[in-house]
């Protein structure tokens, strides 16, 4: 991303889970998009098709027309932002220097805590997590220039289950229904 200005500017962000629908359209108007995804499917704008994995972000431009496809159980993190503005620019003059889809992030916990702690302070410490989104959009700048590839030790059933309890703490937890959210039985939870 090219820099030209200070921290980018959270709109909204938090988990969210698709699958009910197996395609959905949105469109961002005058917001990026990053997604951190934890199930494989693909995302189309402007007539392209672009596949993803599990452990991997999408950064989209906004007002952009974009399409997912996802499986039955599409848990993601999702931030959408503005970046900061030099006086008398327009969001379509910003460049980012970013693939649409990423190379799988290693190590992967990294990037879950900074979307998890992002959607957790968004609303209340702002400053800082607009200085947390700028950090996590550079690392996710370098780990994209060198390739380098996911942490197979843990599976994303089970970071969702690990972001889901740090979201949830003070609540008690059913093993039932923490298996139900991350798409996997209780058994294979356990």
């Amino acid at each position: 991303m090219t820099a030209t200005g200070g921290a980018p500017t959270i709109v909204q962000a938090g988990l969210s889970l698709h699958g009910h629908l197996r395609t959905e359209q949105f469109l961002l108007h005058n917001a990026w998009g990053l997604h951190l995804y934890f199930y494989a499917g693909k995302l189309s704008l402007k007539g392209e098709v672009f596949p993803f994995s599990s452990g991997t972000v999408s950064i989209t431009p906004p007002n952009v027309p974009l399409e997912w496809e996802f499986p039955y159980h599409a848990p993601h993190y999702y931030i959408h932002f503005t970046p900061s503005y030099k006086s008398g620019e327009v969001a379509d003059s910003i460049s980012f220097n970013f693939p649409i889809i990423s190379a799988p992030l290693y190590p992967l916990e990294e990037f879950v805590r900074d979307m998890e702690v992002i959607g957790q302070s968004y609303q209340s410490e702002q400053l800082k997590s607009r200085v947390r989104l700028w950090n996590l959009l550079w690392k996710i700048s370098e780990a994209t220039e060198v390739g380098e590839q996911i942490d197979e030790t843990l599976p994303s059933a089970v970071q969702i289950a690990i972001s889901y309890i740090n979201q949830h703490y003070a609540s008690p937890l059913v093993i039932s229904e923490l298996a139900n959210h991350s798409g996997v039985s209780h058994n294979y939870l356990i």
